[in-house]
């Protein structure tokens, strides 16, 4: 007898992983699991990025680093990839 899957209805590895994202999701938002990246909105992938904003990628990177506007996250390499994450400046120039 072959068993007819009922869409919606998902099996039981793909539920606890999803349970497991929820909380660890739910975790950052009210602060019991760390964010290591505080959050940060900016982000990009370059591997041999040296950390200044003419080495960034994009018109974009360049500017908003060059201006200030937005700062690294640090530690900048919390992945051990070649990601690096950036928040909006709080202080930036006038």
């Amino acid at each position: 007898m072959t068993r007819v899957r009922q869409p919606g209805i998902i099996d039981r590895a793909k539920r606890q992983s999803l349970a497991a994202g929820s909380k660890h999701c739910a975790g950052n938002l009210n602060g019991t699991v760390p964010d290591p990246i505080d959050g940060a909105p900016y982000f990009f992938t370059k591997p041999n990025y040296n950390g200044t904003p003419q080495d960034a990628p994009g018109k974009s990177y360049k500017r908003m680093l060059g201006d200030d506007l937005i700062a690294p996250v640090y530690p900048p390499r919390i992945t051990g990839t070649a990601n690096y994450f950036f928040n909006r400046n709080p202080y930036p120039p006038k």
